[in-house]
């Protein structure tokens, strides 16, 4: 029997998506059609009523499969249209529609989402994930009720998709896309770098040696790090979020210096983290200050910090408590700006955080999942850090100590971003300057590495707004500065 060719609709309930199918048949010319409703709606369809066949998402699959079969192989129809229902998931439509007997007799063309901004706005954020998935599911958004240049934004809610904006849903045929399908050139990209850096590895051997070295070093700190997002993501209550961190804000800064102290998160790790403590309801403000304190006061790093430098308290003390100061400056002015706004960040917008919209494959696949989804940036951040250490000429530094502070200090920092050596180790390198670089660039290369480098910049590019990643690393980098030229004029050094 050859293949019916169908079309799906998917929305909520009164969002047009009957009238969506009527303006679709219409369009496409072709007589003997049939509609599976899911849903009924709150209009009909330009179809007689032999040729609409109603079901309930509720009902047997296996049961509604048998149905549908029979209904095509009774007729003969030239094209088929299904009607979905809203809240009926991705998982129930496979089973039904693709891995069935129907799915062997269907050759599905193409699936739409009928929605409008209102119902964006002051719904989508409160009907769970069900209707994001629907969203992301489909080849095409059509977004009805739209007249505003600024309907734009809602397409970040599925980047990867075709957006058609209108007036009115009958009319979505005419209207031209508002935002066209990504072309599928990411594996062919990723075919082009991974034949580049075979050869680069190919004729510098020692530069796989250092990536694979850095690599080592940060996947356990990643395995952590996406551990205890997962831990939080799933485990922890909302409720209890809100009564011991949003009530106090006294409470919430200093258990987050507790935590920092006592828990073993380096800057390879902290980064889903802070995704995570956001979605599940901390205060952005303290959300940020304790992944920028965490690799600064993590156990290791303060026992790494005394091993390197036993004799120099000013290093001792000063790296935890410039942190801390510097931490708290800009997690207060940056904090807010974490969804991207300063003012306020609505509802639906921050669904377009969600990555992932698994909720029922237990700890170990959802680590799973959030690592390998992580790794690649990681890789990146490692080949860029060690061809940066490999290829940096080792005279510049001398010739920068020369300069004085000001120029050291900002030397340094831009050490500390390119090579992205991992918090529990970087005091160990920072050593290794001490007969070239003052105490403030060594200083400035221990604060300011472990909050903003490359690998981290990767990473935060890729869950964040790029709003916030910009004024985040601009405020480190002026932070930072700041503090260490304040500590060069009280120590006595020359700028």
């Amino acid at each position: 029997m050859q293949k019916i060719p169908t079309y799906v609709v998917m929305g909520f309930l009164g969002s047009g998506k009957t009238t969506a199918i009527t303006a679709g048949i219409e369009s496409h010319k072709i007589s003997n059609v049939c509609l599976f409703q899911f849903e009924q709606g709150l209009t009909s369809p330009a179809l007689s009523d032999d040729r609409i066949k109603t079901f309930s998402v509720d009902d047997d699959p296996d049961s509604i499969v048998t149905q549908c079969c029979e209904v095509l192989h009774n007729h003969t129809y030239r094209e088929l249209w299904i009607e979905w229902n809203g809240v009926g998931s991705i998982e129930t439509f496979e089973r039904i529609c693709l891995q069935s007997p129907l799915g062997d007799m269907l050759d599905i063309q193409h699936i739409y989402y009928v929605t409008n901004p209102s119902w964006i706005e002051t719904q989508l954020p409160y009907l769970g994930a069900i209707p994001l998935s629907q969203i992301r599911y489909s080849n095409t958004i059509l977004l009805g009720n739209s007249t505003n240049e600024k309907d734009k934004q809602y397409t970040e809610l599925a980047p990867d998709s075709t957006w058609i904006g209108c007036q009115t849903i009958q009319q979505w045929t005419l209207a031209k896309p508002i935002q066209k399908a990504k072309s599928r050139w990411k594996p062919y990209a990723l075919l082009i770098l991974a034949l580049l850096f075979g050869y680069i590895f190919y004729a510098q051997p020692t530069w796989i040696t250092m990536t694979t070295a850095i690599m080592l070093q940060m996947v356990p700190f990643l395995l952590l790090g996406t551990g205890i997002s997962v831990i939080v993501e799933q485990y922890a209550s909302p409720y209890r979020i809100e009564k011991y961190l949003h009530r106090s804000p006294i409470l919430a800064y200093g258990l987050a210096i507790v935590m920092a102290c006592t828990m073993p998160l380096c800057d390879c790790a902290v980064i889903p983290v802070l995704r995570s403590l956001t979605r599940q309801g901390i205060a952005p403000k303290v959300s940020l200050f304790f992944t920028m304190i965490s690799p600064l006061l993590n156990p290791i790093v303060l026992l790494s910090t005394y091993y390197a430098f036993p004799k120099e308290p000013m290093i001792l003390w000063g790296r935890p408590i410039l942190g801390v100061i510097l931490a708290f400056i800009v997690s207060q002015y940056c904090g807010p700006r974490i969804f991207g706004r300063h003012d306020a960040f609505p509802p639906w917008k921050q669904l377009t955080l969600v990555k992932s919209l698994s909720n029922d494959t237990g700890f170990f696949g959802r680590l799973q999942e959030e690592t390998l989804r992580l790794l690649p940036f990681i890789l990146i951040g490692s080949i860029l850090s060690s061809g940066l250490q490999l290829y940096l000429p080792k005279q510049w530094l001398h010739d920068i100590s020369l300069s004085g502070s000001i120029l050291v200090i900002f030397a340094m920092m831009i050490l500390a971003f390119c090579v992205s050596i991992c918090s529990t180790a970087d005091a160990i390198i920072a050593r290794s300057f001490i007969s070239v670089i003052p105490l403030p660039g060594i200083l400035a290369f221990l604060i300011f590495g472990p909050l903003l480098d490359i690998k981290n910049y990767v990473l935060l590019r890729n869950l964040f707004p790029s709003s916030f990643v910009k004024v985040y690393s601009i405020s480190l980098i002026v932070g930072t500065s700041i503090l260490c030229i304040l500590y060069s004029l009280i120590g006595g050094y020359a700028l």
